[in-house]
Order: structure tokens, then sequence, then C-alpha cells
């Protein structure tokens, strides 16, 4: 049976992070699908899962890599969007965040320190602000 399938998908591209993501998306909206039954869940699975299959099956290599950069490209700025997020909410009881007003960067401050002077690792720009 292994052989079988090695044979089908000589040639082909095969399964990727997006692929993946594509039919984890499928199997959640299905199971939305059986809770709610709304019909839309149904067919948005439907699709997602072909799709998939389709891009399994492909044999245009350059297509489907750019696809798939694409996605990593969305997904990893999205992730580290959110671990910085994350990061300074775990760090808001000990640490102040800042940004610098000539060149937006985000500046961490311990807390407590009364009024100190900021300075700017990234432009040099100086300001006031109590910490």
């Amino acid at each position: 049976m292994r052989n079988f399938f090695r044979k089908i998908l000589y040639g082909r591209y095969g399964v990727d992070q997006f692929t993946t993501a594509l039919i984890v998306g499928s199997v959640v909206l299905s199971l939305l699908y059986s809770f709610f039954h709304i019909r839309i869940f149904y067919l948005t699975s439907s699709v997602l899962v072909v799709y998939a299959l389709f891009r399994m099956f492909s044999k245009n290599f350059a297509s489907r890599q750019k696809e798939n950069t694409l996605w990593l490209n969305f997904f990893g700025k999205s992730k580290k969007t959110s671990r910085k997020y994350i990061r300074m909410a775990k760090d808001l009881p000990h640490y102040r965040y800042f940004k610098c007003m000539n060149c937006k960067q985000a500046i961490r401050v311990p807390r407590g320190k009364g009024n100190v002077e900021i300075r700017c690792p990234k432009c040099g720009y100086s300001f006031r602000s109590k910490t």
C-alpha cells in the first residue's frame, strides 16, 4: 500500500505548511458544521479540502512554493506580533514601555525609578518621563 502511494505522489508537490493549514482549517469548519449546521461551514470546508488535494497532486512546483512562501510570510508576521504583545503583557508588573517620539521605537524601562531621562537606543532622542 505504501508503494502504491509513493507511485501516485512521485513527481507531485506533496504536503507543505500551507496544505497542512488548509486541512486543519477544513477539519475545524467541519466540526463547526456538525455543531451549528450552517451550510457555509460545510461548503467552505469542502472547498478547502479540494484545494489542498489540488496542491498535493500539482506538478507546478514553482507556483506551490510561491503560495507556501506567501503563507509563511503572513503567518510569521502575525505570530511575531502576537508574541511581542504577550511578552509586553507579562512584563507589565516590572517594566513600562514607551515609544520614542522621534522614530517610534519601543523602549522598555524598569518601573518605580521615578522621573527619569529616557534615551532612545536607535536614534539617540531623549525625553523625561515617570516610570
